[in-house]
């Protein structure tokens, strides 16, 4: 499961245009396929000082032992009496087993990992889990977010068990908290196996965890301190770049930095949803927009059209259709709620475009 909540880094998409930052339109929505090629010991891979003008060249270090792919999708995809367990989350993700799922939840002020179900179950430290509920999300990427930007954040979560080995009726708390320092600290030009990439910013991420143990000696509800340990600090990096599909490589590094692990990434668009064939046919201006402004749609080529628009649990929020002859559709946007969205742009029976945007305050 470690594994399954570290390769969760691939589900950011674009910057902004021209902007060395990140923002709300580059988080995903349902049906971004997403392709890691994992080096699971990274040894060729070294991590540089922080600083502009880098040039980071690891075209020959990879050595990949396994490529997984991503695809996130709607919360209602999968059962209720799942889902229902995670109320904020507004994606999940599937992992490699049947029944593990991690669940996602996107706003304003970033993405978050809101928590995990397996049906096999979760080994935490000898316990096995069916689920693991942030109390407070595990952050995975701020926004807006860029060069120079200084983040942090606590996550937790808690789980109660029986310990007769300290007394017949003893219950243990045990709560998990990950401190997460994030800056934005270095910026240059990156290259993969999979090519060149002239404009580039890492991430630095400090990561240290630490467990809380508290008991409850007659079962009577009251925990008092019992004991405490503090991991090492780890280290993650991610570099992403100006542009769609901008997460193009990531590593983990243990307490002396040296790096454990490493990714590079590639993404072959929404395909779990749609199939798109030509985001050329239509604009949306402006993006992101206030709420309550027009959302002005201009179709650049002559069809017959239907558009849709959809939240991220997969709600139909509108609906209509444009006679051939239209080059302009105004939308007011009064009617939703200060988020992320995307529009389906039909053709006859087939999905021509589907374009994110974002409305805020």
């Amino acid at each position: 499961m470690k594994r399954f909540l570290l390769q969760m880094t691939l589900l950011v998409s674009p910057f902004f245009s021209n902007a060395q930052g990140i923002g709300y339109l580059d988080l995903p929505v349902p049906g971004e396929l997403w392709i890691e090629f994992k080096d699971t010991t990274g040894a060729n891979v070294t991590i540089s000082p922080s600083g502009t003008g880098q040039t980071w060249n690891f075209l020959n270090s990879f050595t990949v032992h396994d490529t997984v792919q991503y695809l996130p999708q709607m919360i209602s995809s999968i059962p209720a009496s799942i889902s229902s367990q995670f109320p904020q989350a507004n994606l999940v993700t599937q992992g490699e087993a049947v029944g593990e799922y991690t669940f996602v939840r996107t706003d304003l002020s970033g993405m978050f990992i809101d928590g995990i179900h397996s049906d096999v179950g979760i080994d935490v430290a000898g316990d096995t889990l069916n689920d693991i509920n942030y109390d407070v999300d595990l952050l995975y990427l701020p926004i807006p977010f860029q060069y120079g930007d200084v983040v942090q954040n606590t996550s937790s979560y808690n789980h109660v068990f029986p310990d007769p080995s300290l007394l017949p009726t003893a219950l243990v708390r045990a709560t998990y908290s990950t401190f997460q320092d994030m800056e934005t600290e270095g910026q240059g030009d990156l290259t993969t196996p999979l090519g060149n990439y002239p404009s580039v910013i890492r991430i630095k991420e400090m990561i240290t965890k630490t467990v809380l143990f508290e008991i409850d000696s007659f079962a009577s509800g009251n925990f008092s301190f019992f004991t405490d340990f503090t991991y090492p600090t780890t280290f993650a990096y991610k570099w992403l770049k100006n542009g769609p599909n901008c997460l193009v490589m990531t590593a983990t590094a243990d307490e002396f930095n040296n790096v454990t692990e490493a990714s590079y990434f590639t993404s072959s668009g929404l395909v779990g949803l749609h199939t798109v064939k030509n985001t050329n046919e239509i604009s949306l201006q402006p993006n992101p927009l206030t709420r309550g402004a027009n959302l002005v749609v201009n179709f650049n080529e002559a069809h017959a059209t239907a558009i849709s628009i959809f939240d991220l649990s997969g709600r139909n929020l509108y609906q209509t259709m444009v006679s051939k002859d239209v080059s302009k559709l105004n939308i007011n946007t009064n009617m939703f709620e200060c988020g992320l969205y995307y529009m389906n742009v039909l053709n006859g029976n087939e999905t021509t475009s589907v374009i994110k945007f974002a409305v805020t305050e």
